[in-house]
């Protein structure tokens, strides 16, 4: 049986990309499982995070606002 350790060490290490459809669904499926097992990729923690969940997070959510009140601002 592989060890956890060595099945990270395996996948391959991205950035986290919020236009990228894919990395958005490994995301939810993460939240679904509360597991990152079946992830086939490990993305990396940038700047002043400590993990990835609140990196994404925080990333997808300034995203989603900066849309709604982007749009707001035309209507």
């Amino acid at each position: 049986m592989t060890s956890h350790v060595l099945r990270k060490a395996l996948k391959p290490v991205v950035d986290f990309d919020v236009q990228n459809k894919e990395h958005r669904k490994l995301f939810h499926e993460f939240l679904s499982s509360g597991s990152w097992r079946h992830c086939p990729i490990v993305f990396s923690v940038k700047g002043q995070y400590n993990d990835c969940v609140r990196m994404i997070s925080t990333q997808l959510l300034k995203n989603y606002l900066e849309k709604e009140f982007r749009s707001a601002k035309n209507d």
